[in-house]
């Protein structure tokens, strides 16, 4: 696999044993997905396959990464795609465009929001005043300032009676009625009434992780569970969501990891913590970053300015300013030469 790193402000690749494949040369990059990687230079996007060798290039206003085989891109005119070939198999005829999931995307046209297949065909014709993304297998739609959902055949699943709501995740999703909010399954079965005051959900995109969603309100946060339940009370300062069994949480300004049966991992506390990944989350302690296990164990040294998550057994980490990956012993196999321009880093 295949990884960007920065130098100043200018990006170059590497492979995962931390050798250069590609000098600091591009101006913009995005990860690899499905075998490839895209950068762009000069008003050129370019795609490298899982070698790092050049497969084409393409003068777009932007290009994006590839998503159930197909890439959106977008000209001075609207977005269309493109297929793994590089051929345009869709032109740029929409004025705003989702990513392919399952062989489906929802676009915007003159008349409305729909849904099209990979030959640009409408599954769903548009008549929407705007729908989200097709998250299992539903889509939220408004029309007439209501809100309801779709299937990804254009059916209508759960008529347009809420006055706002979230994607479905999990199978469920948050849907607010008279200023209260509630949930509902795929079907539109209601599983909690709504009855919750208006705040804020979050598990990093509104909805269900793992079985559980965080719930804020009067400044602390609660979880329910996928019943609708209170799993615990508003007892933390801020929650995040599972991931890998387990979830950050804040009390008094300082962070742990709670599991599922919301018990602490570990006694020791951090000044910040990420989500678990490969075993192994992000933790930050005395203002330097390092790695825990599930068991709350450091296994790296915080000493990093900053990290991301281990993908394919490395992460990203930041050092004196310069861009480097660590191996999950943490051995160093790769440091920028030079520091590098900020922010980019996330979890």
């Amino acid at each position: 696999m295949l990884h960007f790193f920065k130098e100043g402000s200018k990006f170059g690749i590497i492979d995962s044993k931390g050798k250069i494949i590609k000098n600091v040369y591009f101006d913009r990059i995005r990860p690899q997905r499905e075998g490839k990687m895209l950068t762009y230079k000069g008003g050129v996007w370019s795609f490298f396959d899982e070698k790092g060798e050049k497969e084409i290039d393409i003068n777009l206003l932007e290009v994006y990464s590839f998503y159930d085989s197909m890439a959106l891109i977008r000209d001075g005119v609207g977005c269309g795609y493109i297929d793994k070939d590089y051929n345009r198999v869709i032109p740029c005829i929409f004025e705003t465009a989702f990513d392919f999931s399952n062989g489906k995307a929802v676009v915007e046209e003159q008349r409305g929001w729909g849904v099209i297949d990979k030959k640009g065909r409408y599954i769903v014709v548009p008549s929407y005043d705007y729908l989200g993304e097709i998250n299992c297998e539903r889509a939220l739609f408004e029309k007439n300032e209501k809100i309801g959902f779709i299937n990804s055949d254009g059916e209508v699943i759960v008529k347009g009676v809420y006055d706002d709501a979230c994607d479905f995740k999990e199978g469920k999703a948050f849907v607010n009625y008279k200023e209260k909010w509630g949930i509902i399954d795929k079907n539109g079965e209601v599983i909690l009434k709504p009855s919750l005051e208006e705040n804020a959900f979050y598990n990093g995109d509104y909805g269900f992780s793992e079985g559980f969603a965080v719930h804020t309100f009067d400044g602390k946060a609660a979880y329910l569970n996928s019943d609708g339940e209170f799993a615990t009370a508003y007892k933390f300062d801020f929650g995040k969501r599972f991931r890998e069994g387990y979830a950050g949480v804040c009390v008094e300004g300082k962070w742990n990891y709670v599991d599922k049966n919301f018990k602490y991992i570990s006694d020791r506390w951090f000044q910040g913590v990420g989500e678990f990944k490969n075993g192994l989350a992000p933790i930050n302690l005395n203002g330097k970053w390092g790695f825990v296990n599930k068991k709350g164990n450091i296994v790296i040294e915080p000493v990093y300015d900053g990290v991301e998550a281990f993908s394919e057994n490395i992460a990203r980490t930041l050092k004196g300013g310069k861009d480097g990956f660590i191996n999950r012993d943490g051995y160093e196999i790769f440091r920028g030469a030079e520091k590098c321009e900020l922010p980019y880093y996330v979890f």
